[in-house]
């Protein structure tokens, strides 16, 4: 077999995928189970890499029959694997199982004698777009919770898993035209280039994902599942009452006084112990009589003592930077956008013109 550029590629992937999956299997911090499942992920894509070059090496021909089965474990580990990020009280159940008998069906079949390789190959993408959407789902519903549980939002988005989804799908889609060409007889360069992209694409998903996935558990602890279905089923609005507005005026009260707003890590469930309230009645509250969720609300109070802390500053040296963090803000980047969009300045442009006032 003469040696391409594409099957170099291909070599990369597959000796880049093992070595991160045994990394991550033996790899003891961060969270345990998201680096289990992320290393089953890189293993598969491996195995998957390995059975391409031994076939297009015509070492092992028949290994090309079982390509199509590898797909149908991707969508379901990385569906597991965005569970195990978002959810701190996540563990494999039972029920997991079933997610994972395509795959050994598909697995099987061969050895029977019967050749489904076009089937098995549009199953495939349809089980990993399935479960791709049923991801951002998982990631959509997480923001809602914590938005309305945290105060420092940006410490704990997924916009980095998002991203990642979005290589993936990209890549699949490339993959699919390429399929749909090969099958319909494309030229040779064109089926040449799609096959650079796909396994590029590849090359930079597995980078991200290992880079992101190891830095990301010590960043957050995740939600518990009994916060996204309390989320979920609660109910969206709560009548206007004489309660609830005593309630509304006892929360602005403390704000002011107790100023809860500049502690970094408030929740929703700390304020409504100090409240003596139950976290969902003070959250309808905030997002039925003041239009917000929990970390705009607790942001603007933040902004607020920034803005009186620009104009009023302790001394002439005092940073943009140090008033931030004793605002309780944790991010220059989101402490910049957060500002802009509640005064239309930024704060280095508000502090000057107040200088200039």
């Amino acid at each position: 077999m003469k040696l391409e550029l594409i099957h170099l590629i291909e070599i990369v992937v597959c000796a880049q995928s093992y070595l991160f999956a045994l990394f991550l299997f033996t790899h003891s911090k961060g969270k345990k189970i998201s680096n289990l499942i992320l290393g089953l992920f890189l293993f598969f894509m491996g195995s998957q890499m390995l059975s391409v070059v031994l076939a297009s090496s015509d070492a092992l021909p028949g290994l090309e029959q079982f390509n199509g089965s590898y797909g149908y474990v991707y969508g379901v580990l990385f569906y597991l694997y965005t569970r195990s990020l978002i959810y701190k009280d996540f563990q494999f159940k039972r029920l997991d199982g079933l997610h994972f008998i395509p795959f050994g069906v598909i697995t099987i079949i061969p050895f029977l004698g019967i050749d489904i390789r076009y089937v098995a190959v549009v199953g495939l993408y349809l089980s990993i777009l399935t479960y791709l959407v049923l991801s951002f789902r998982e990631i959509a519903r997480y923001h809602r919770v914590v938005k309305n549980t945290r105060s420092n939002y940006d410490k704990i988005n997924l916009a980095w898993l998002r991203l990642a989804i979005t290589i993936f799908s990209v890549t699949l889609t490339v993959d699919i035209v390429q399929f749909v060409a090969n099958k319909y007889g494309a030229p040779q360069w064109f089926a040449v280039m799609v096959s650079y992209t796909v396994f590029l694409g590849l090359l930079t998903f597995v980078v991200a994902m290992v880079y992101k996935g190891l830095k990301h558990p010590s960043l957050f602890m995740g939600i518990s599942e009994a916060e996204a279905l309390q989320e979920e089923s609660g109910p969206k609005e709560i009548l206007a009452s004489e309660d609830n507005q005593a309630s509304l005026q006892k929360l602005e009260t403390y704000m002011q006084i107790q100023q809860p707003h500049l502690q970094p890590e408030l929740t929703l469930n700390t304020l409504a112990e100090a409240l003596e309230m139950p976290p969902r009645y003070l959250s309808q509250i905030i997002n039925y009589h003041l239009g917000q969720n929990f970390s705009d609300f607790i942001n603007t109070y933040r902004i607020e003592a920034a803005k009186q802390r620009l104009r009023n500053p302790k001394d002439d040296k005092e940073t943009i930077l140090e008033v931030l963090y004793e605002v309780g803000f944790n991010s220059k980047s989101s402490f910049n956008a957060i500002f802009k969009k509640k005064t239309g300045l930024t704060p280095s442009e508000f502090k000057q013109k107040m200088v200039n006032s």
